[in-house]
């Protein structure tokens, strides 16, 4: 069978709809009534001619923990809606207008981003400011954007820990955006690894997937530094075989590819300033903050194609981590490093790693020398002078007697009695089903 008659024969819901993903559950119970009362309830999936017979058809599925509603409107227009059942916290990270159409928070992030940016650069409101200012790169490039850091010293986990501290950066992403930044418009191509100068300050390693800017880091550098941790040293590179961009640690260097940038004209920097100075008062300045750059290295790659950024942004962000994890395996041993999530870290030791002032760039200690527990990435809490300061519950939602976890807790052996559950939806993901079920009868 051709392609164009599979096209005609069949819908390619990836391909053919627009896709409308975590719906608050009232909304998507709003849309699934109008579809019950204006449309028709189709058994096939993808067979076309069953959908478009009708001016409005629609499916409703479950799977795992997600609700799918999909509808078909004459002349061509096709709609994939998506809801989390169990989690409508989840849900509500979307913002939603009445007609139903949804932006994430990286869609409303990266508008936000570029409003902002062509404004203070002084770019034309036609214009594609980013492309402009840094250009846009190959999707090949993907594979020089670090994993993001996260580690756990298992040995530590599922025990009380005494002289625990922590500290974390402030808005840790954004203040590595800040600087100049690797312009794809000034680009040279070598075969072989070249290392970068001050002319050419940021080497992008295609067969690899290395990455380094003059002065600061090289990620070659990792593998002898923290080559005998082999836990920490596999939580920096993406070696998963399924994975299109794993990196490849093995290139010889004369088989490399060696890609050279020199910097913009232009930085992400005031931009970025403007944003963090709002972000106590304005969500959407916290939306730029904290959900932009994933935007720039997309699954589907087709917008806003800055991988390169995304990479000099990640690669910063994890190389000043790094020089402080160097620091508490210096002073304590590497056992002594007992959590690492992106921003943040947690070790054991009464001493500071940090200072007390919360603003970009700075490392702020958030608590020395406390007792804590810890029971999975994520998943721990933190007690001082008998009082707990610190607590995040993970994946888990409820309490062993099914009761909502709250957003404080009395005492670090409560983390006990916490666990993740699937078993319960929301009230109107239930109220759904409910109605399926009734289609059914």
């Amino acid at each position: 069978m051709g392609k164009l008659l599979k096209n005609i024969i069949y819908i390619f819901w990836k391909k053919d709809a627009t896709y409308h993903p975590n719906i608050p559950n009232d909304i998507f119970q709003n849309i699934y009534s109008d579809a019950i009362a204006k449309g028709t309830r189709v058994n096939s999936k993808c067979i076309r001619a069953e959908w478009i017979e009708n001016d409005f058809s629609y499916r409703f599925e479950e799977k795992g923990k997600y609700m799918y509603l999909y509808t078909y409107h004459k002349p061509n227009k096709y709609d994939i809606y998506t809801s989390n059942a169990y989690d409508n916290k989840k849900n509500l990270n979307y913002a939603v207008d009445k007609s139903f159409k949804t932006k994430t928070n990286g869609e409303k992030a990266i508008e936000n981003l570029l409003a902002k940016f062509r404004s203070l650069e002084g770019f034309s409101p036609s214009s594609i400011p980013l492309k402009s200012a840094f250009g846009y790169t190959p999707e090949e490039f993907k594979i020089c954007v670090p994993k993001q850091l996260y580690y756990i010293n298992t040995k530590m986990c599922d025990r009380k820990l005494e002289h625990i501290s922590g500290a974390d950066f402030a808005s840790h992403y954004p203040s590595s955006a800040c600087g100049m930044m690797p312009d794809y418009h000034k680009f040279k191509k070598y075969e072989g690894r070249v290392l970068p100068n001050p002319a050419y300050p940021f080497a992008f390693y295609l067969k690899s997937g290395h990455i380094a800017e003059y002065g600061k880091y090289d990620t070659h550098d990792y593998i002898e530094k923290f080559g005998k941790y082999p836990d920490l040293f596999l939580s920096l590179w993406k070696l998963d075989p399924k994975d299109k961009f794993k990196q490849n640690l093995q290139v010889p260097d004369e088989e490399e590819i060696t890609i050279l940038m020199a910097p913009s004209k232009y930085e992400l920097t005031s931009t970025m300033l403007y944003f963090y100075d709002l972000r106590h008062t304005d969500e959407d300045a916290k939306l730029v903050m904290n959900a932009s750059i994933g935007n720039f290295h997309r699954q589907q790659y087709t917008k806003f194609k800055l991988a390169h950024l995304a990479a000099v942004i990640i690669a910063r962000s994890n190389w000043k981590m790094l020089q402080v994890v160097e620091q508490v395996i210096k002073k304590g041993g590497f056992n002594s490093l007992i959590h690492v999530v992106v921003d943040g870290i947690m070790y054991q030791g009464k001493y500071a790693v940090g200072d007390h002032i919360k603003q970009l760039e700075h490392l702020n200690q958030e608590y020395t020398d406390c007792n804590a527990i810890l029971l999975k990435s994520n998943f721990y809490a933190v007690e001082k002078d008998g009082q707990v300061i610190k607590f995040k519950h993970g994946a888990a939602n409820v309490f062993e007697d099914g009761t909502p976890i709250p957003d404080t807790i009395d005492t670090i052996d409560e983390l006990y009695k916490m666990r993740r559950t699937f078993s319960n939806a929301t009230t109107i993901a239930s109220n759904i089903r409910k109605m399926e079920e009734s289609l059914n009868a």
